[in-house]
């Protein structure tokens, strides 16, 4: 018989991650951009974050936290200008990190990498798509690299966690 708990969703966040990883190693080979694997990745954390919300028992407080993550992150694929994409984009994570968080001391460590890499990646994404600042495009993907390898971490412990509590 299938179980279906948080763990696969978490698991199925971390399938979501691995396609922005991929997508992000395309970019740096200059392969071309991947859009495929981005819309994939787009999709599945988009579903989990939903799913999450969906779990039985989930408190209302956290349901309305997780669909607000889901909400976010549509809205950071939307033709909005890029100043609000970029405050999008750097709001998801962490806010869904500090959602998950809630006190637990395992995931103190990711949270504060998540918010960390989020802040530089916020700055580059500012530097290089909005001062045109093109020196910084390398850097900038590699930060986004760390940043997608950090969302990975997090999604990793939470399954983990609930791996513990089973």
């Amino acid at each position: 018989m299938l179980n279906i708990t948080k763990k696969t969703f978490y698991a199925l966040a971390m399938v979501g991650v691995a396609c922005s990883m991929a997508q992000a190693f395309f970019i740096l080979s200059g392969a071309g951009e991947a859009a495929l694997l981005g819309n994939i990745a787009l999709l599945v954390i988009g579903l989990s974050f939903c799913m999450l919300a969906s779990v039985q028992g989930t408190e209302k407080r956290r349901k309305k936290q997780l669909v607000l993550c889901t909400v976010l992150l549509l809205f950071s694929s939307a033709q909005l200008t890029p100043l609000v994409v970029y405050l999008l984009l750097a709001l998801i994570w962490p806010y869904f990190a500090w959602i998950e968080q809630d006190g637990s001391e395992q995931l103190r460590r990711p949270f504060g990498a998540i918010l960390a890499i989020e802040v530089v990646c916020l700055a580059l994404r500012l530097a290089v798509g909005m001062a045109g600042v093109t020196a910084l495009w390398q850097v900038s993907n590699v930060a986004w690299l760390l940043a997608l390898a950090a969302r990975g971490w997090l999604l990793l412990e939470c399954y983990r966690r609930e791996e513990r509590m089973l």
